[in-house]
C-alpha cells in the first residue's frame, strides 16, 4: 500500500535516500569541485531500473546546491540565489 502518492511522481526528490549512503557520499565527492566554481570529475550511475540512481543524484544535487555556487559545467552560469553576482 502506498502511504504517499508523491513519491510516483517525477520531480519527487526524497529528503533521505536510504541505503545509498555509500553512493551519496561517493557522488558528494565527485561533484563537489563544482561547490567552487572548479569542474568536476565526469560520472556515470548505472545500474538496474528501480536502484535508485535518479533519486540518489537528486538528492545528493540538493544537499550541494545550499553552497548557491553550483556552476553549470558546460556554461560557467552560475545556479542558485546569488546567480549573477
Amino acid at each position: 500500500m502506498i502511504h504517499n502518492v508523491r513519491v510516483l511522481q517525477d520531480d519527487f526528490v526524497p529528503e533521505d535516500v536510504r541505503h545509498r549512503g555509500a553512493e551519496v557520499n561517493h557522488l558528494s565527492d565527485t561533484l563537489c569541485p563544482s561547490v567552487v566554481g572548479d569542474r568536476p570529475a565526469p560520472s556515470v550511475l548505472y545500474g538496474p531500473s528501480g536502484a535508485g540512481k535518479t533519486s540518489s543524484s537528486k538528492h545528493t544535487l540538493r544537499q550541494l546546491r545550499p553552497s548557491r555556487i553550483l556552476r553549470d559545467v558546460a556554461t560557467g552560469d552560475r545556479t542558485g540565489d546569488i546567480a549573477g553576482r
